[in-house]
């Protein structure tokens, strides 16, 4: 299980438009991670918009 920190990272970095390859090199972690992260984000459908 990956900490809040990192998820929240992965979604801000996947968001910006970053590849996955500097995603798994900041975080330490593999490609099925930032896929099974973000396609969570997406079907939960929220934001990070937290104004």
């Amino acid at each position: 299980m990956q900490s809040y920190t990192t998820i929240i990272g992965v979604v801000e970095l996947r968001l910006q438009k970053q590849s996955y390859t500097t995603v798994q090199k900041r975080y330490s972690i593999g490609s099925s991670t930032v896929t099974l992260i973000m396609k969570r984000f997406k079907e939960l459908g929220l934001s990070l918009d937290f104004s």
